[in-house]
């Protein structure tokens, strides 16, 4: 129970941090994008009372929609690409309600503080960058772990037959599951438009008919 407890203060925390950040985010990438492409931009020019507002105003949007999209829990998991989709969502719905914004709120206030379409992307970008890799960094981290710790431990080395599902649900358990006993070293299917494809990092190196040279060259204990 105290364990558990522990667990959930220190989800808790991460969460705390990771929303801190979002926040921090929208400042730093307001500040990215006047500076990347005003040469006149100051600290003094660009914290001004309206875009001070219209900062405030994409915060509280941004977090809406990271909460909605539930993005302050995928870092507790091995992300993949429903999770980077759904970020890229988050991101596509800024830059729309901001072009909105632009549109309505007429020439003359984005003449005046410089907010015009192409800030807006480029402030919408640098969000999808921070949104992309905070949520990725713990698969980052642990897929290097991995990496280092497979190369001091000995471990089965296997092909796996098929590209499929099965097949990424297998490597990304050998990948991120530390007590795994198995290491794969490649995927073997007859479909011959898979060659040269990947899962995760582990390429399809060949078909069936093929799988003696492969394991030899691969140095293959089993096959999956």
């Amino acid at each position: 129970m105290a364990k558990k407890n522990a667990i959930t203060k220190k989800q808790t925390l991460i969460r705390t941090l990771l929303c801190v950040g979002d926040i921090m985010a929208v400042f730093l990438a307001t500040m990215g994008s006047y500076l990347m492409l005003k040469s006149w931009a100051t600290w003094e020019n660009i914290l001004t009372k309206p875009l001070a507002a219209w900062m405030l105003c994409n915060a509280v949007l941004l977090l809406l929609l990271t909460t909605s999209f539930k993005l302050y829990s995928v870092i507790f998991a091995s992300v993949g690409f429903p999770e980077l989709f759904r970020i890229g969502l988050v991101a596509a719905t800024v830059y729309l309600a901001n072009t909105i914004f632009v549109f309505i709120a007429g020439r003359e206030f984005t003449n005046t503080y410089f907010l015009g379409h192409t800030t807006v992307f480029v402030y919408s970008l640098l969000l999808l960058v921070w949104l992309a890799g905070s949520r990725f960094l713990k698969r980052g981290y642990v897929a290097l772990r991995s990496q280092w710790k497979n190369s001091f431990t000995k471990k089965k080395k296997i092909l796996i037959v098929g590209y499929n599902n099965e097949a990424f649900t297998l490597i990304r358990s050998m990948t991120f599951d530390e007590n795994s006993r198995y290491r794969a070293v490649g995927v073997l299917d007859d479909d011959n438009r898979y060659l040269g494809k990947h899962i995760y990092d582990i390429r399809v190196v060949g078909t069936t008919n093929e799988a003696k040279e492969v394991v030899q060259k691969y140095k293959a204990e089993e096959i999956f």
